[in-house]
């Protein structure tokens, strides 16, 4: 079997810039709020919740992982017990214990990766845990007959193509139904040709594992103005870490074409998110709500520095910055602006900032992309050439993105720059 580097991005932050802006690794702090009301009467207590209805309220919440990090979680009524379950955190209420109120509130404020290629060096990777997704076991025989028969199918050599082979084969041999026929397993689902959006998880995640690439279903929440529970894949692509993939018949523009889309992970290979028991008469109701997100602040600060709005996009993003200081790329964002500004030596010690903060090669790369707006809106072109020598080098950046770079319009003529433009036209 073999292990495939290199994955095909699956959702793309969709901003079209011509600047030092990496379209990945998007990082937005978000607060949600999760709410659980109790109605109606319990038989057993009448009307008066306060009288101990019987039953118990079980939730398994998120923590930090690959493309989330966890800041902080409130409840208004405590739990009857929080249990670390190494992925996710397992809280229970139980109904049997006196609750003040007939809601159950709780809030969370994390920060999210909204790319599922490239993630910020801000998240974990997770690479400690890898072997355990390429075990077969009952959700996942890869060594059955009916897997083995798609297996067979499969003739890529490149991830990219071969996980879109992959996604094809689940459309092609599960016509989706909204009634979950979950139990009989994924071979059942195969044999009659009918499965639920698990079953196309579970057999993206099955056949990945076939083929030698580390896979898991994701169990969690789509998050736009609300929370949904929603069902999904990740694949573990050497130096990419965690990649998100949907393998279901829904049109691959609701999930790859908003800018407003966010995933929160809560469980790998485990369901429900929920648990409830309760007695007769009284019933549960959950509603969702998003409290706060930076993603319009930080829209609305990439498109006033692309327009050279300088007062506005400053402030943007000095908020930014201290709504997630440890995010490298604001501080590129606002160093160049300062630098726009003609203050170079402030400028200069935000770009440092985004230097220390950049672990990845593909951040280093961005940043020093900045040094070299940086140095040509100083007027140096012989260290701006030095540094977009190096970018092309490591191929963060295209020759054409250069070329059409308005911040580097002060050196487009010198005979540096037009020497390494013509450098790069031949080896292309």
């Amino acid at each position: 079997m073999h292990y495939f580097c290199g994955m095909k991005n699956v959702l793309l932050f969709c901003l079209f810039l011509f600047f030092i802006v990496p379209l990945s690794s998007q990082v937005v702090r978000i607060m949600f709020k999760e709410k659980i009301i109790l109605e109606g009467n319990d038989l057993f207590s009448g009307s008066n919740l306060d009288m101990a209805c019987g039953g118990n309220i079980t939730i398994n919440l998120p923590k930090s992982g690959p493309h989330q990090i966890l800041l902080d979680r409130k409840f208004n009524i405590e739990p009857f017990n929080k249990e670390d379950r190494g992925d996710y955190v397992h809280v229970r209420w139980l109904l049997s214990k006196v609750l003040p109120v007939r809601e159950i509130v709780i809030e969370t404020a994390m920060l999210v990766s909204t790319d599922s290629q490239h993630k910020s060096s801000i998240f974990k990777n997770g690479e400690e845990e890898i072997d355990k997704y390429l075990l077969e076991d009952k959700r996942f025989p890869f060594r059955s007959k009916e897997v083995q028969k798609l297996v067979a199918q499969l003739k890529s050599n490149s991830v990219d193509s071969l996980l879109d082979e992959i996604m094809a084969l689940g459309i092609k041999n599960l016509t989706y139904v909204t009634t979950p026929a979950h139990h009989g397993g994924l071979v059942k689902a195969l044999k009659k040709g009918k499965g639920d959006y698990i079953h196309y998880a579970e057999l993206m995640t099955t056949l990945c594992r076939a083929m030698g690439i580390p896979a898991r279903v994701v169990y969690g929440y789509r998050l736009i103005s609300n929370l949904d529970r929603d069902c999904w894949v990740e694949v573990y692509i050497e130096g990419r870490g965690w990649v998100r993939k949907h393998p279901f018949t829904y049109p691959k523009s609701e999930y790859n074409n908003n800018p407003d889309l966010m995933y929160i992970s809560v469980l790998y290979d485990k369901d429900p998110i929920y648990d409830f028991a309760i007695r007769m008469g009284l019933a549960l109701r959950m509603k969702n709500q998003l409290l706060y997100s930076t993603m319009p602040m930080q829209r609305e600060a990439v498109e006033n520095y692309k327009n050279h709005e300088l007062i506005k996009s400053d402030s943007l993003f000095r908020i930014l910055i201290k709504e997630i200081p440890q995010y490298y790329n604001y501080y590129n964002f606002l160093g160049i602006t300062r630098a726009r500004q003609g203050q170079f030596d402030n400028a200069l010690g935000l770009l440092q900032q985004a230097m220390n903060l950049s672990k990845s090669d593909e951040e280093k790369c961005y940043t020093y992309y900045a040094f070299a707006n940086f140095s040509a809106l100083k007027h140096d072109p012989k260290l701006a050439i030095n540094y977009l020598d190096l970018v092309l080098k490591k191929g963060c950046v295209s020759l054409e993105k250069i070329k059409q770079d308005p911040d580097l319009s002060t050196i487009a003529q010198t005979v540096e720059f037009l020497s390494l433009i013509e450098k790069y036209e031949d080896i292309d």
